[in-house]
């Protein structure tokens, strides 16, 4: 049981520093204006491997760490730092729980054609990273 108990913790630990570094990377690529691409391209690696760290879905070797601080020109600390990533969680959770509120009072067409505009956006965001 304590050992269950422990991976459990090692999993969650993992899974929340993946996700801070993976917030951090997006939002220093997007203040140097730098792609996917050519982030990926700097790195070789695939620019799928890009979007898995950014959204925290997959962790990083110490190497690709070590060339992410000097292409960023940052601290390791500012690769971990949860406070940005803390109060952006927030703040998108927060307008989530809006968005979820008032799509709860449109009907089935409605909704649809939400998704549909949705999808679009993030597809035009997808092109431009």
């Amino acid at each position: 049981m304590g050992i269950q108990l422990t991976q459990m913790k090692t999993r969650q630990g993992k899974k929340h520093l993946d996700a801070t570094i993976g917030a951090n990377v997006l939002k220093h690529r997007k203040q140097r204006k730098i792609s996917r691409e050519e982030l990926a391209a700097i790195l070789e690696v695939n620019t799928s491997h890009i979007g898995l760290i950014e959204r925290g879905e997959r962790g990083t070797s110490l190497l690709v760490l070590f060339k992410l601080i000097e292409i960023f020109g940052i601290s390791i600390e500012a690769l971990l730092d949860e406070t940005d990533t803390t109060e952006s969680e927030d703040s998108r959770n927060a307008f989530a729980k809006k968005v979820f509120t008032l799509a709860s009072q449109l009907n089935e067409r409605e909704l649809n054609a939400l998704t549909f505009y949705i999808k679009g956006l993030l597809a035009l965001r997808d092109k431009s990273s």
